[in-house]
């Protein structure tokens, strides 16, 4: 979706106050939407800020928003494999091997 597209499809549900409880202040101007769209986004790892280098994927029309929780790490056990994504060890994201 084109930014232009997406900064009208947000305008329509802009809200002059924050739509979530505990959002902490902005430095600068901030605009606020309800929660009515779900975007996929890749990060590289969860900061005490919040996530670091966010990188905008798209919108998600299958999930709705009260789908969707943080993730949580996964717990790896003694003994599991770790494959890296696609079977090359050139990137940095890594996997628990499924059975």
């Amino acid at each position: 979706m084109a930014r232009e597209k997406l900064h009208d499809l947000l305008l329509r549900d802009a809200s002059p106050t924050p739509t979530a409880v505990g959002v902490p202040s902005f430095d600068g101007p901030v605009k606020f939407v309800a929660p009515r769209h779900v975007a996929e986004v890749r990060f590289l790892e969860w900061s005490a800020d919040g996530i670091r280098h966010p990188s905008y994927q798209g919108l998600r029309r299958d999930k709705r928003p009260e789908e969707c929780v943080r993730e949580r790490p996964a717990r790896l056990k003694p003994g599991d494999d770790l494959v890296p994504p696609g079977g090359s060890s050139t990137r940095h994201r890594w996997r628990r091997k499924r059975p």
